[in-house]
């Protein structure tokens, strides 16, 4: 290496040190201070080539043309995330009405045929591996994305690379394209895989996962984890929003409930700590093998079933103190009615979402509800009181948080399985899903749609391997999440996916003093400290009047806010409906979550056909369309929520 090359890259490291300080001061605390850790950077002829690791080299060829020649190839055959068609999901109507609009237009333009991914309008590239970073403008150039994210699980490489390239040029390459930079430097992959979550979360970009590019610099057993990871989790955002029609449904049985009920309601900020333990059981299939240990221990423990583990439990002559249900389809109210033929309810007490349908609590002698965060009943019927956070995707998830909230703090988990063993049942022998002759499924469920989700491996609670399911997956480290933010002492007994936070423990191995004379005047005290509500007295709080002017409002909001500077594409147009909801959030936002998962939707369906039309002036015409016509939609929404919240308000007085 000559001098000059030697003084050259002293240079622009230097240089690359005031860039990053300047853009991405946060990495420069990544980096190693002292080199050589991890090889060094081989020059010939002047210019960078390799790195040299040991007695191997990084780069079976010079690096400047094999980086090149590597991003050719990737590019004849990417490696992308595939989001499904949103018409292959259940959609508002107006949703399908858009689409025949959208599809005649499409074949007026002559648009015979869509590409298979997304041409404009990507959400995120992934760059894992920066070496000596000679694809990384390749890629800034090829690969357009809102945002890349740049993945190195060696600080000592990104280092080199403050030797090679001009780290400044290309920060200015990325913002002339509109991208944003971030990187990921020295991370565990789990580690890793949870920061990409956050970012996915915190920037409100689930909606843009579509079409992701995953690029591999070089293979390490760091990078193809975090690859992996990526590839499993990164789906989990592909869930779609819930749409008017949803929030409708909730929004009545809310009334239902609480206009024919007297009721305790569960707050979401905790009530003073309690140190019974809680028994939550799932309906996994490891619940079969700790039934008997479950009743031995019922009687120093407040007992919770989950939605369809009532039935296994009361099947072996269990009866719990509270039976929790989360969801509002129908399917659970017909369990629910063949478990109280069968067994009877005796003196269980009914913990719920107030957004059950109300055949739910009519079978029950008391109901404890609660709100759910992030649902549009919470802010209309509910501003002033606390929502349960942490209640979703599933009843179990539903069942910790509630059950905290309440101010209990140990618990112990049985049949929360969140997985099965690779080939096992996916619930319990004696749940009502392997009755002869069972059918009750929720629309589009099913046993093959069941077997069919389990398309992932995770740690097992007790070692080795258990398949998991998008849900099953998101719940258990919804369950994590909440085990951290309220501190919470967990014991896992479930024969499933490790929980991270909670700690296994074989049922066998439990043991405790008998509550049965404590427990009546602990579940008494329980109940005396929530607040208790008459039929429709809960209901008189609300000002529906609020909300039906605010419609108006949103609306006068919304179309301003496009006519008077339009969106460029399509998430433009869904960065502005976030930033519209978020305006006068206060005076509106009840509204806000009534009807923004349906325009979320349409916003969504418009870029999954629009951006895979491949000629860029047909690509426009057809985005034009598309925005006159979701103007046209959303003002019918917002009408169409004005009108249900006058026949609301009728009904709830």
């Amino acid at each position: 290496m000559s001098d000059q090359t030697k003084q050259a890259a002293k240079t622009l490291y230097s240089k690359n040190l005031r860039a990053f300080a300047r853009h991405h001061p946060e990495v420069l605390r990544k980096l190693p201070v002292e080199s050589g850790e991890t090889g060094h950077v081989i020059y010939k002829n002047g210019r960078a080539e390799n790195i040299r690791l040991l007695d191997v080299e990084l780069y079976p060829e010079p690096a400047p043309e094999w980086s090149v020649k590597q991003v050719a190839t990737y590019l004849a055959d990417p490696d992308r995330l595939k989001a499904p068609d949103p018409l292959d999901d259940s959609q508002p109507p107006l949703t399908y009405k858009l689409a025949e609009d959208l599809q005649s237009f499409a074949n007026d333009l002559g648009v015979e045929e869509l590409e298979s991914y997304p041409v404009d309008n990507v959400g995120f590239t992934f760059v894992f591996g920066v070496g000596l970073g000679y694809h990384i403008p390749l890629l800034i150039e090829r690969c357009p994305a809102e945002q890349m994210v740049i993945v190195e699980p060696v600080p000592e490489f990104l280092k080199h690379s403050l030797y090679v390239l001009d780290w400044g040029a290309l920060f200015e390459q990325a913002a002339e394209k509109g991208i944003a930079l971030s990187f990921k430097i020295g991370l565990a992959p789990e580690r890793f895989i949870l920061e990409v979550e956050a970012l996915v979360i915190h920037s409100r970009a689930e909606r843009f996962i579509d079409g992701t590019h995953a690029f591999v610099h070089y293979p390490s057993w760091q990078v193809i984890e975090c690859r992996k990871l990526l590839n499993e989790r990164i789906k989990n955002f592909l869930i779609r929003p819930s749409h008017f029609g949803d929030e409708k449904i909730m929004m009545r049985n809310v009334v239902d409930n609480l206009a024919d009920r007297s009721f305790h309601l569960i707050e979401g900020n905790d009530e003073p700590s309690q140190d019974t333990p809680v028994m939550i059981v799932g309906s996994g299939p490891s619940v079969d093998a700790d039934l008997k240990n479950i009743a031995r221990l019922r009687e120093g423990a407040i007992l919770v079933s989950c939605g369809s583990s009532l039935g296994i439990l009361l099947k072996n002559g269990i009866e719990p103190d509270f039976h929790l249900e989360n969801e509002n389809t129908y399917p659970l109210v017909r369990n629910l009615k063949s478990f109280q033929e069968k067994y009877g309810f005796g003196s269980i007490s009914l913990i719920a979402s107030a957004t059950v349908n109300r055949e739910v609590a009519e079978m029950f002698k008391r109901s404890w509800f609660y709100f759910r965060s992030t649902l549009s009943p919470a802010e209309i019927f509910a501003p002033a009181h606390s929502p349960v956070t942490y209640a979703g995707p599933l009843v179990a998830n539903a069942a910790l948080a509630a059950l905290s909230s309440l101010g209990f703090r140990k618990f112990v988990l049985f049949g929360i399985d969140c997985g099965r063993a690779e080939g096992g049942l996916h619930h319990s022998k004696d749940a009502v899903y392997y009755e002869d002759g069972y059918d009750n499924f929720v629309e589009g469920e099913g046993h093959d749609y069941l077997e069919g989700e389990f398309t992932r491996l995770v740690p097992g609670n007790f070692g080795g391997k258990v398949a998991t399911s998008a849900f099953y997956d998101l719940s258990r480290r919804t369950i994590t999440e909440l085990i951290r933010v309220k501190n919470l002492e967990v014991t896992n007994c479930s024969r499933g996916a490790q929980i991270e936070g909670a700690k296994p423990k074989v049922s066998g191995a439990l043991n405790w003093s008998s509550l049965a004379d404590e427990l009546p005047n602990i579940l008494k005290g329980t109940e005396e400290a929530l607040s208790f509500f008459d039929p429709h007295e809960f209901l008189k709080e609300e000002d529906f009047d609020h909300h039906i002017e605010a419609c108006n409002r949103v609306l006068g909001v919304l179309e301003v806010s496009i006519a008077s500077d339009p969106p460029k594409n399509y998430i433009w147009l869904q960065r502005r409906l976030d930033t519209v909801f978020g305006v006068e959030a206060e005076a509106f936002l009840g509204v806000s979550k009534l009807v923004s998962g349906s325009l979320l939707s349409l916003a969504r369906f418009g870029c999954y056909r629009g951006s895979r039309i491949d000629d860029a002036e047909k690509r426009e015409a057809y985005f034009q369309f598309f925005l006159e016509r979701f103007v046209d939609y959303a003002r019918q929404t917002i009408k169409e929520a004005q009108s249900f919240l006058i026949d609301i308000k009728k009904a709830a007085f």
